[in-house]
């Protein structure tokens, strides 16, 4: 039986159903594969796969959802059944045939020696090293969709690798990592892949790190470099443009359409489109196709994020965010690829323009709280701005602020863009995405710091 055909009988029968304002039939099979190299040798190796299905039917504010393990044996149709009791509606009967999804087999390279030679390596050129680390994973899904509006199919790809090395010199213990990850062909990923460059980087971070002075605190100029990753936009900024925070009170942008919540020089994208980035999709996990959403543009907040429930319930267009992990939860807005656009500003003369400030590289995890707006992150690379210059590099900083407060504060964009890639997480689900940025000049920043004087 082709897939086609019980997808045609699904979609035939989600338009039959009486008393539901939406609903979709999901199916998805995954196979994942990682390992983890530490201390010279390989010292976990897994192998993963999923199987499920789920029947989803929107009632006004109200959802109701089956899920089953496994897509044959008559699956669908009891999810069916169970999710048109819990939203007490009536539907046609649907037939119990098989839904069959190909198994997919992630590729994974059977050559890991180079794991054994970086490991090497690193400890012949630094005696300074304790431990290096490697993480590798690779994954490959399948999905289909039906409903009212036809039916779907999509694969994706997804693979990773990264280094972390652990310095102890003089009872001083620091670290510095890198990684790489991208959307795509895996075989493909692995023959572009260069992990002695990504090594090399890691330990440049923590040999960095080891000369570090501690940073001073209080509000100071902020220099974003590109390679910052964008962590701000997407944490601070991003999460309260996903219209289920707005509507649901947990968004410091909630009513803030038309109004200016940045400086006139930001505009912000969402592009699901970007061609091979790690956020992107041809469809969303609702059967809608991937757009780009200008969510600020020239200061203006513009739009929200939103799937088929918060575009039904709150009368804003569909985006096609709606996003889930598997076939067991719960579509969500999500971002994808969220950025501030380039402007015409030069990195360097943000630096001349901070005078004394804080430099950013490279930024790590950290909180927010999408009802204020306020954050506080990690600094994992910075510097101290001198008179105009970039000089000495920089332990236990962080950034404190509020999104719009950090964005209106922005004195200063960059011309080039850059993007990183990284795994979202929202209401107990994961979703790969790319955040980014040009260089920003930020006014206005608390830099949290360890500097006794």
């Amino acid at each position: 039986m082709s897939m086609t055909d019980p997808l045609s009988a699904a979609s035939e029968a989600l338009t039959g159903v009486s008393g539901a304002d939406w609903g979709d039939v999901y199916l998805k099979r995954g196979n994942s594969r990682s390992l983890y190299f530490s201390d010279g040798k390989i010292e976990e190796t897994s192998s993963r796969c999923t199987s499920g299905c789920s029947v989803r039917l929107l009632r006004g504010k109200h959802t109701a959802i089956a899920s089953s393990s496994g897509v044959e044996h008559g699956a669908v149709a009891r999810m069916w059944n169970e999710a048109c009791q819990l939203a007490s509606v009536t539907a046609p009967a649907l037939p119990e045939g098989d839904f069959p999804l190909e198994r997919p087999r992630a590729f994974f390279p059977d050559d890991l020696e180079f794991c054994y030679h970086l490991d090497k390596e690193l400890r012949r050129e630094c005696k300074w090293i304790s431990q290096v680390s490697m993480s590798c994973s690779s994954s490959l899904s399948h999905s289909a969709l039906a409903c009212a509006d036809g039916q779907f199919a999509s694969s994706r790809q997804f693979t990773s690798f990264g280094v972390s090395v652990l310095l102890e010199r003089n009872g001083r213990v620091e670290s510095g990592s890198s990684f790489w990850s991208r959307r795509g062909d895996a075989r493909e990923y692995f023959a572009a892949l260069e992990p002695d460059r990504l090594a090399r980087k890691a330990l440049e971070r923590a040999l960095l790190n080891l000369e570090a002075v501690e940073c001073p605190a209080g509000t100071m100029p902020v220099v974003l470099s590109e390679s910052a990753g964008g962590t701000i936009i997407h944490e601070a900024c991003g999460h309260g443009m996903e219209a289920d925070l707005v509507y649901e009170e947990h968004s410091c942008f909630a009513g803030m359409i038309g109004r200016q919540v940045a400086a006139e020089s930001v505009t912000i994208v969402d592009d699901a489109t970007v061609p091979g980035a790690y956020g992107s999709y041809e469809i969303d996990d609702e059967g809608v196709p991937a757009s780009r959403t200008v969510l600020v543009e020239n200061g203006i907040l513009k739009a929200y994020l939103t799937d088929r429930r918060s575009a039904r319930l709150y009368g804003h267009p569909l985006t096609g965010n709606g996003r889930r992990s598997g076939y067991a939860t719960l579509p969500l807005p999500r971002m994808s690829n969220t950025f501030v656009t380039p402007g015409q500003d030069d990195e360097q003369s943000m630096i001349a323009k901070a005078g004394h400030g804080l430099y950013v590289r490279c930024m790590g995890g950290g909180e927010v709280n999408t009802t204020t707006g306020e954050f506080v992150f990690e600094v994992t690379e910075g510097y101290l701005i001198e008179n105009g210059a970039v000089t000495k590099p920089v332990k236990g900083a962080s950034l404190i602020g509020t999104g719009i407060q950090a964005l209106k504060g922005i004195r200063a964009v960059g011309r080039h863009l850059h993007l990183e890639s990284g795994i979202c997480e929202k209401g107990g689900q994961s979703a790969p995405v790319t955040d980014g940025q040009p260089s920003l000049l930020i006014d206005g920043l608390i830099v949290g710091g360890t500097a006794t004087e």
